[in-house]
């Protein structure tokens, strides 16, 4: 027996399958019955604990196996190839015997080695001796001795069964080695190191409980820089788990914390013939130096105990990273370093968060090299007071920090700020434009103490101030004009600032005229500063404000009273001390000749009063004449500064409804001053004044957008929303809010003028006009009316639709009320690209209140020719190519809800989106039933596609609509391009291309490509050259195409869209065999004429009656193109008729006779014959009879 078993063992070792498996068949059965048993066994033991019962007193007994599990008893001596306490399946996976080790696996796996042993372990082309410790299963045998096959066969064991996994990560051998350490100690092996992967470290990792036998003290201590590599590659990979990245970490901070990574790199091996170097030694301590580096600073981001343990550990720690010292000697040492401290470094978004907080102020001294100029990325929030794209010393000044001011000024005083930002400070909101510089907004959010130490600083000449002039051309100094409180009052102690800016006053531009701002603001403390100020000789520039107040004394809204008072005290300060000559220079330098002789007599009897030294008269008549011109000059003033109050009384009482006389209804009202006032008034004491008489007063003027900007009917509170004024807004709330629309009315937007409705009340007006740059001015608004919900107004326009139109917010409450009674919402959202809204609406449809509203809002959008939701398709990469993830989401929530709705409502899908079509004037019953059925078919193959459900009614393909004038065959149309053909391959690159597609096709009547691509080239003309064999002409639209070429549905389609296009260059065309020439300026009611297409001009006649009055370049109108082409219709002529003129109408007689137009003569004889009688008739009568004759 002793003999087969040796055989045996040999047979493994040779790779001797036949041999093997004949002895194995019969200890399989003894292996398997052995299971068997003991399962039972252990089976019948967990039923007795489980019920309490009396367990089985001994274990079955087994017959023990020949070979199967049997350990060899001979002594080692690899000579012979023997190993003492090896199993077969070990024996195999030393000498990479794979057949045998397949066989024998299944009955071994778990069978380790009983004694240790040196063995031989192959690396790179080396071979060394390592001992094999006692436990050692059969993959650390296989690592060791690199045997690739057996290595390939256990991995694709353990990717197949949890059991084998389990086992091979957990087992170590008894030495503390698991296969992941013993894969690192040969990492030098390719095939060891492929053992090395992502599943294998996150499993073992942390396994170890003897650090000193773990993977990363292995790495360091036998500098096995290939398995360091591994995991730093990892941890590099953007790709690779987070978590398995904080296990590695974890794992790194907890060995060096107990055994000394770095310190195990520095040691010698004892292993005299391993294949390792110094080189290799240094390269795994500096790549192991930077990996506790990183795990130091992503520690912080961890949550757990034994995460806050570590950070209270490695925050003190004074860990060291040796850096090699570069030597040419190449006997160096590993011990050639630097030390070169690791630091605990924070997240940079944690040090910018604590950057902005300005309360850490070392923390500020240590990192304002680093992070100085940074900018705040933070997303806005007004609680915790963070504004984006804000500076360090922006924050220093919203929490007025001087300290932290004084730190960082010289480094960031430049910089302005970046966009428009709205403040809600504690106990006001600040709205700061862009372009604000620092020592601005310091002004502006009343930062006291920055300014006192910028004060100190600049009187120092510690720090040197420089004007900035913010993008409304205002300085420093005229924001202390607009802006009322302590810090601007401080401003004005700091010579450095008004050295600078009053030596810097541009003469041409009137908004840098401190004296005027100080006015228009009312700042008596600012006019005073500058009174002072014209006193003393240091500061001659200060005469320039006089001459400047001089120029602009008479002009329209600038306070000629408050002007008369200061200048006076100005002048009084300055013309004690300034020369007569001084005087002259600067008022010449300044002031144009002929403005200097205005003025220059007004100047002296000022300055006679004001120093009471008047010249000699030589008569008493001169001196009479002199002293009443004095008076006359001190009753002026005196009547300027009563100016305003009686504007503010006279004017207003003077023009109110009543007193308007009748005959002058159709002139301008003089009462217009209160509208004035609503409209950009800089003071609300004028309001209040008027107010009392001119409440809920509405405009009678006319409304004109072009010159005075005035709105019939509208009140005051109007205007305020339209001037953006916000005091006024927040006044003239409480009175008028109720005040609504009396009738449709043209508003100018952001987006172009805008029609509102009837109706409309405040809340709709702000919609409109109040843009995001406004949005303080809304938020007024819309919060108001949110406590007055008792008010209730009747308006055809929705708050949520105007909402939806302008980019607003609205909250849930005006929502739900607005869904359920406009059905227009989903198509508003679809054109604006609403995102946001086209969810919100659509959600709603599982709600029982809302969703027939839903359903009608889907619906109504299809009756809109589907043309809002087939631009989708062209749209994604064309027309919205930077709003591509957009445009799809939209798409999609449209088609999921659209297919729902349709599979979920079968029969009344047909009576929704196939509803009936209202017949057309000029058809019969058969045409509008044919039409009808086009359209329908049209609409459900655009379900089907979008949708992807069946169609809602079948119609006959074969059904084409021959239209009345078209005179182009299907074969004479250009094919379309293959591009144009899949719209889902349009690209910007190919708009040229793509566009004279779109001419061909509105040419040709293709209305499916019309339609898909007339949200984007709908009102484009063509500019290709004019070629009449192919059909191509210049300065055309696509309805002039539709209407030369006689295509009903794509004119139809466009005649709203493109009817006040007008051709921009000469173009030739040819209709039934005759070639018509189009001039510049010609519009599509000229075509229509050429054409005699009176379907067109019918249609054309009730969309745009305008055109018929239209001049090209040749002084043509369509009606006497009309009477040119020898035909007249009875509406042109009607149209005549009421319109005409003796140039038109000797005109038309010309035009007509000259054509033979018979149709028009006859009109013009029933007409004359009839007894309508005008102005001009007498003397046409001679015309006409004179062309009789002629005739």
């Amino acid at each position: 027996m002793l003999s087969e078993r040796i055989d045996w063992y040999t047979a493994c070792a040779n790779n001797d399958l036949e041999y093997v498996t004949e002895r194995l068949q019969q200890d399989s059965q003894i292996f398997k019955a052995a299971a068997d048993a003991t399962f039972e066994y252990e089976a019948a033991r967990t039923q007795a604990r489980t019920l309490g019962t009396a367990a089985p007193l001994m274990p079955p007994h087994v017959e023990r196996t020949a070979f199967l599990n049997r350990s060899d008893d001979r002594l080692t001596d690899l000579t012979k190839n023997v190993v003492s306490g090896f199993t077969g399946l070990l024996y195999a996976a030393y000498f990479d015997s794979l057949e045998v080790f397949q066989a024998l696996f299944e009955y071994e796996y778990k069978r380790s080695s009983l004694y240790e042993f040196n063995m031989h372990v192959a690396a790179d082309t080396k071979t060394t001796r390592l001992i094999l410790p006692i436990g050692s299963d059969c993959l650390q045998v296989a690592l060791l001795r690199s045997s690739r096959r057996c290595l390939e066969y256990i991995i694709l064991q353990i990717r197949g069964q949890d059991e084998i996994r389990d086992y091979f990560y957990s087992h170590k051998n008894q030495d503390g080695h698991n296969a992941l350490s013993v894969a690192a100690l040969c990492s030098t092996n390719i095939n060891c190191s492929n053992f090395i992967t992502e599943e294998v470290i996150d499993k073992s990792i942390l396994e170890n409980a003897e650090l000193k036998t773990g993977f990363f003290y292995i790495c360091c201590y036998f500098g096995q820089y290939t398995a360091l590599e591994k995991i730093f590659a990892i941890l590099e990979s953007e790709e690779a788990d987070e978590a398995l990245k904080q296990k590695i970490y974890t794992a790194a901070l907890i060995y060096q914390g107990d055994v000394s990574l770095l310190d195990a790199c520095q040691k010698k091996i004892d292993y005299h013939s391993f294949v390792s170097s110094n080189d290799l030694k240094v390269q795994c301590y500096n790549m192991m130096a930077q990996i506790l580096q990183d795990a130091l600073i992503c520690l912080i981001d961890y949550k757990g105990t034994l995460y806050k343990n570590l950070r209270e550990r490695w925050s003190i720690s004074g860990l060291k990273y040796y850096k090699l010292i570069e030597n040419e000697d190449p006997d160096r040492d590993v011990e050639s370093y630097e030390e070169v401290p690791i630091k605990y470094v924070e997240p940079l978004d944690i040090r910018l968060a604590k950057w902005f907080s300005c309360k850490d102020l070392p923390f500020i001294k240590n990192e304002l090299n680093t992070l100085r100029r940074q900018s705040d990325l933070r997303p806005l929030d007004y609680d915790l007071q963070i504004y984006p794209r804000f500076m360090l010393i922006h924050y220093a000044l919203l929490n007025d920090n001087p300290q932290v001011f004084e730190q960082i000024y010289e480094h960031e005083f430049q910089i302005g700020i970046q966009e428009d930002t709205l403040l809600r400070l504690s106990n006001q909101k600040v709205l700061l434009k862009k372009g604000t510089k620092v020592m601005q907004m310091a002004v502006t959010v009343n930062a006291v103490k920055c300014i006192q130490l910028f004060n100190q600083k600049t009187s120092a000449n510690a720090w040197r101030y420089l004007k900035e002039i913010n993008e409304d051309r205002e300085s420093l100094i005229m924001v202390t004009c607009r802006v009322k409180n302590e810090a601007s009052r401080l401003i004005w102690d700091c010579y450095s600032v008004i050295n600078e800016e009053l030596d810097h006053i541009d003469e041409q531009d009137s908004k840098l005229n401190v004296f005027k701002y100080a006015i228009e603001f009312d700042n008596v403390y600012v006019l005073d500063k500058l009174v002072q100020l014209a006193g003393n000789s240091t500061y001659t520039p200060i005469i320039f404000l006089i001459v400047l107040a001089f120029k602009n004394q008479d002009t329209n809204g600038f306070d000629s009273g408050t002007i008369a008072k200061y200048l006076t005290r100005i002048a009084l300060a300055y013309v004690q001390k300034a020369p007569a000559d001084d005087v002259e220079k600067m008022m010449t330098q300044f002031l144009t000749p002929k403005e200097w002789a205005e003025k220059k007599k007004h100047w002296d009897l000022l300055q006679q009063c004001i120093l009471q030294q008047f010249p000699d008269a030589d008569t008493p008549e001169q001196e009479a004449q002199q002293q009443q011109e004095r008076l006359d000059l001190i009753l002026k003033q005196a009547e300027q500064q009563l100016y305003c109050l009686l504007q503010y009384q006279s004017l207003i009482f003077n023009n109110r409804e009543e007193n308007v006389p009748e005959n002058d209804q159709d002139e301008n009202p003089k009462k217009t001053v209160w509208f004035d006032y609503c409209f950009g008034a800089q003071s609300l004491t004028p309001i209040r004044v008027l107010a009392p008489m001119c409440l809920k007063y509405r405009d009678p003027r006319r409304t004109d957008l072009e010159s005075q900007l005035s709105f019939r009917g509208f009140t005051g509170l109007m205007y305020a929303l339209m001037g953006c004024n916000t005091q006024v807004i927040e006044y003239l709330l409480n009175y008028e809010f109720m005040e609504c629309l009396q009738q449709d009315e043209q508003i100018p937007t952001r987006y172009g003028t805008f029609l509102l409705k009837k109706g409309a009340t405040p809340y709709h007006m702000a919609c409109c006009v109040l843009d995001e740059k406004m949005d303080l001015q809304f938020r007024i608004v819309q919060n108001f009316y949110r406590k007055h919900k008792e008010f209730e107004w009747d308006c055809q326009q929705t708050i949520t639709g105007l909402s939806i139109i302008f980019g607003k917010t609205v909250d849930q409450t005006q929502f739900e009320k607005d869904l359920l009674i406009d059905k227009d919402l989903l198509r508003y959202a679809i054109q604006n690209m609403s995102l946001e809204f086209v969810q919100r609406i659509t959600k709603y449809y599982d709600n029982k209140r809302f969703k027939q509203a839903v359903i009608q809002n889907y619906v109504n959008v299809f009756e809109f020719n589907f043309e809002y939701v087939n631009v989708f398709d062209i749209a994604v990469e064309m027309y919205y190519a930077n709003l591509d993830e957009t445009t799809i989401q939209i798409k999609d929530t449209v088609r999921k809800t659209l297919t729902k709705l349709l599979r979920e409502n079968p029969e009344s899908a047909g009576v929704w989106f196939c509803t009936p079509f209202a017949r057309l004037p000029d058809e019969d019953d058969t045409a509008a039933e044919q039409r009808k059925q086009t359209k329908t078919q049209e609409i459900s193959a655009e379900i089907q596609v979008l949708c992807g459900v069946n169609p809602l009614m079948t119609v006959d393909e074969s059904v084409i609509i021959n239209e009345k004038f078209s005179i182009v065959e299907e074969e004479e149309l250009l094919n379309l391009s293959k591009r144009t053909q899949d719209v889902s391959k349009y690209n910007l690159n190919e708009q040229s291309e793509i566009q004279s597609d779109w001419f061909n096709a509105c040419r040709g009547g293709q209305m499916e490509l019309v339609r898909k691509v007339s949200y984007v080239y709908k009102g484009a003309q063509d500019k290709r050259q004019t070629d009449i064999v192919a059909m191509n002409h210049q300065g055309m639209s696509g309805l002039m195409y539709a209407c030369a070429y006689g295509q009903r549905e794509v004119f139809s389609h466009l005649v709203q869209e493109e009817m006040n296009v007008f051709t921009t260059s000469p173009s030739i065309f040819q209709h039934k065999g005759k070639y018509f020439y189009v001039p510049i300026g010609s519009n599509v009611l000229h075509i229509a004429v050429l054409v005699q297409n009176e379907l067109f001009i019918t249609k054309i006649m009730q969309n745009a009656p305008h055109l018929f009055n239209h001049y090209n370049s040749y002084r043509i109108t369509p009606f006497h193109l009309m009477c040119q082409r020898g035909y007249m219709m009875d509406i042109f002529f009607a149209e005549f008729i009421k319109n005409a003129t003796r140039y038109h109408f000797d005109k038309a007689v010309k035009c007509g006779f000259q054509a033979s137009n018979t149709e028009l003569i006859v009109l013009i004889f029933i007409w004359w014959q009839s007894d309508v009688q005008l102005s001009w008739q007498s003397s046409s009568r001679i015309s006409l009879h004179n062309w009789l004759s002629a005739s």
